[in-house]
């Protein structure tokens, strides 16, 4: 019964991809491509590596938002959760502050290298804080993560009274996220991130399954779970740090993706990995096609739609939970 569902929406996905980069502030159909230029041009250099970024950048929050789940064993946790998002935030800002971005043009799907640099950074301070006889304590990673997070996005709010109205400007279009890339580079690169970060959690997927039960049922079925909580929180920090430094934050889809998957095979992540990666994927780029389609020839910032998107449909989930 499953098969079908699964086949339905792989079928579904294919149909998206070929079908929205179409889509935009100027619509465009199969006959204009070619008999225009501007429309080639349009099309190829501009709308497929957006649906290509999309799709990776969904692909990759859904997996991670499924990881950091499945390791802590809470269905509101997320990278985001440990204040990678407000870190990044904040170095991003720091740096327009400084003008150290001044000779670069600030387009939120270029590489921010300070973005990725201090995303990292309450990482290594949750390591100094959460060690314990060796270990890694996951409720105290939790607790400082939170911790961390309302710190920078203090000071976020600090940086956001004494910068100028353009800082600020562009401040605010890096912070709700955008697909918007000029050339193949940064989504080929996100696409591929994405393929193999879907391998090497592929390659855990029993374990992550005993995670997702218990830590210690992990560690009586001969699991080293010291090992892999430091390998799952570094992978799933250090590939949000570099997908946020080319998309700016986008929010819940690492929340409500796996909620998703999760209704349909519970407790399989050699099934929830890939179904979560596809389903993100082609969610990502259907808010993306709507939020430079709705208000056309103006666009939504994509992280905007998702979190109106996503936050009732989360709301929805738990309450059925229960």
């Amino acid at each position: 019964m499953r098969r079908i569902p699964l086949a339905l929406l792989l079928a579904g996905t294919l149909l998206l991809l070929a079908v929205t980069p179409f889509f935009g502030s100027l619509p465009l159909s199969p006959l204009s491509l070619g008999r225009d230029a501007t429309a080639r041009f349009l099309f190829w250099n501009l709308r497929v590596p957006r649906t290509i970024l999309a799709f990776g950048a969904g692909a990759l929050l859904s997996m991670m938002g499924l990881l950091f789940q499945s390791l802590f064993r809470n269905p509101l946790t997320s990278p985001f959760t440990l204040g990678l998002s407000s870190a990044a935030s904040f170095g991003v800002f720091l740096s327009l502050k400084s003008g150290l971005l001044l000779s670069l043009p600030f387009l939120a799907a270029d590489f921010n290298p300070f973005s990725f640099l201090f995303a990292l950074l309450p990482l290594l301070l949750i390591y100094l804080f959460s060690f314990r006889q060796g270990d890694l304590d996951l409720s105290n990673v939790l607790l400082a993560g939170v911790a961390f997070n309302f710190l920078f996005s203090s000071l976020v709010l600090v940086l956001h009274f004494i910068v100028s109205p353009e800082q600020s400007f562009e401040f605010f279009k890096w912070i709700f996220g955008s697909l918007e890339t000029g050339g193949y580079a940064p989504a080929c690169t996100v696409f591929v991130l994405a393929l193999l970060t879907l391998s090497l959690l592929l390659r855990f997927h029993r374990e992550l399954d005993l995670f997702s039960l218990s830590e210690e049922i992990a560690l009586i079925k001969g699991v080293s779970t010291s090992r892999l909580k430091n390998l799952f929180l570094l992978t799933a920090s250090v590939v949000t740090a570099i997908l946020v430094s080319y998309t700016g934050p986008i929010g819940f889809l690492d929340l409500v993706v796996p909620h998703i998957a999760r209704r349909s095979f519970p407790q399989r992540h050699k099934v929830l990995l890939p179904l979560s990666a596809v389903m993100g994927g082609a969610l990502l780029v259907l808010s993306d096609t709507l939020s430079r389609s709705v208000v056309a020839p103006a666009e939504i910032p994509v992280g905007i739609l998702t979190t109106l998107f996503g936050v009732p449909f989360l709301v929805v989930v738990l309450l059925k939970k229960k």
